[in-house]
């Protein structure tokens, strides 16, 4: 099998480049030891890379590709410089220095393998691999190994929308020795047709330095519970609970979860490529739970994505976009508070225009007046409130009644007059919302409670 190397000139090609994560990753550089086996059978074509390799270098039924630009990119197999995780072959992907030293974006180069799944099934991924590079600086990261996805009949690399980092320290190649360490993660099928990528990235303020990506038993495979042979651990596996639309400046809480059978070791946050937050792991194995909170400033889209690195090399992942709006006010002191039918001591202040998911926030003070005086020892009315959701005859969803706090409305606080209010927030389930408040008299003296209003805010997405 030849080696082969490809000289190529500038294209006009998009680069999908992923920002640095400065967060230092602790990798366990072990001996080769027994790899995971799955009762699922295997869904990729030739991953043991033994089945030969293309005229350009790649692995048999594997495609490269690479970022063009100027750069010199070399696929081989390995296995003739006898480097190899199981049986004779390997991938080997090298970037060698180019002539003139680049500037700007970055370099990559990789393979990817079209597979069909089911659309909603949970597959296991994983694969064997080293990083070698001139520099072992992982906070600098100019050398990195990453894995993507991209759907459709017709995909190729350039639609993978994010690439994730495997969390492989650059070793030098004189240092690397047989290392190999291990990739094990998981993702949701969103289609059928689909294309899975492995590249090696460098940024290109470092093109005069070589970086080789060395891969083996790459591995697919359906996961359902129960599925993993005895003896082998339950994958890493990580979800993401943030609402789907949110308020710019609003703090918003970001809950985060991993599960599986692996000792977590890092978490780390990212909004769209910056980081948001990076966590140390917690003793002892999962589930466990993480929640933060997040401050979006600027509007329009984001994708929110938090990576978990576990024992062994373990990798889960979970992304979720997020549309970040301009906060709106939607009722103000003025909004007039309506009787209902039912008489003076129900009342309605009805809302149009919420964005259904989003959450939004309510404010509200009253004022109670009786017919006579109150006592002044104890609140004369029940005050409540509930969210009514829906609009139309029939469509309204009945509220859930909660009480409003009753204070004092004078400075003295002698209870001669008397307020209620609340603050709360909910997620929009339509978007019409009308906003009930009810009083219940206690004092029998004082008589019916009615209700005016003194200040009013139910702010939010728009």
């Amino acid at each position: 099998m030849s080696l082969v190397t490809r000289r190529l000139s500038p294209w006009n090609y998009a680069l999908f480049v992923t920002a640095a994560a400065a967060v230092l990753l602790l990798v366990f550089l072990a001996t080769p030891a027994a790899p995971l086996l799955l009762s699922s059978p295997q869904l990729l074509r030739n991953g043991s890379f033994e089945e030969g390799f293309s005229p350009d270098g790649a692995a048999v039924e594997w495609s490269a590709f690479d970022s063009g630009g100027g750069g010199w990119y070399i696929w081989e197999d390995a296995g003739r410089r006898g480097q190899s995780w199981q049986g004779k072959s390997a991938q080997r992907i090298q970037i060698l220095p180019a002539e003139e030293a680049l500037v700007g974006g970055a370099q990559f180069a990789g393979i990817c393998q079209a597979v069909t799944l089911a659309a909603g099934q949970t597959y296991m991924w994983g694969l064997r691999g080293r990083l070698t590079a001139s520099s072992s600086e992982r906070l600098d990261a100019p050398v990195r190994a990453q894995w993507g996805t991209a759907w459709g009949q017709d995909a190729t690399w350039r639609e993978v929308a994010v690439w994730h980092d495997i969390p492989w320290p650059a070793l030098r190649e004189e240092e690397a020795g047989q290392y190999w360490l291990p990739l094990e993660t998981s993702f949701t099928a969103p289609a059928e047709a689909g294309l899975v990528c492995v590249r090696l990235w460098r940024r290109r303020e470092f093109s005069q330095q070589p970086a080789s990506l060395y891969l083996d038993a790459a591995r697919l495979s359906t996961y359902r519970p129960g599925v993993l042979e005895e003896g082998h651990p339950k994958p890493l596996q990580a979800s993401l609970g943030v609402p789907s639309f949110v308020t710019a400046g609003a703090e918003t809480a970001v809950r985060v979860t991993v599960d599986g059978d692996s000792e977590i070791q890092a978490l780390v946050l990212y909004d769209d490529d910056h980081i948001l937050a990076a966590l140390d792991g917690r003793a002892g194995p999962a589930p466990q739970e993480a929640r933060l909170i997040w401050r979006p400033e600027a509007v329009g889209r984001h994708y929110l994505r938090v990576e978990v690195w576990g024992a062994g090399g373990r990798v889960a992942w979970a992304g979720q976009e997020v549309a970040v709006g301009e906060a709106a006010e939607f009722l103000s002191e003025n909004t007039p508070l309506l009787p209902d039918a039912e008489g003076t001591t129900s009342y309605q202040l009805p809302v149009q225009g919420l964005r259904p998911g989003a959450q939004y926030t309510l404010n509200l003070a009253v004022r109670l007046d009786t017919e006579g005086p109150p006592r002044a020892s104890a609140p004369p009315c029940l005050t409540q409130y509930g969210w009514e959701w829906g609009g139309g005859a029939g469509n309204a969803e009945a509220p859930v009644w909660r009480n409003m706090e009753v204070m004092p409305a004078d400075t003295e606080g002698m209870g001669t007059a008397w307020r209620a209010v609340v603050q709360d927030s909910a997620a929009a389930a339509a978007q019409d919302v009308t906003i009930r408040l009810r009083a219940v008299s206690l004092d029998q003296e004082a008589g019916a409670c009615r209700l005016s209003l003194e200040s009013a805010s139910l702010r939010g997405y728009r």
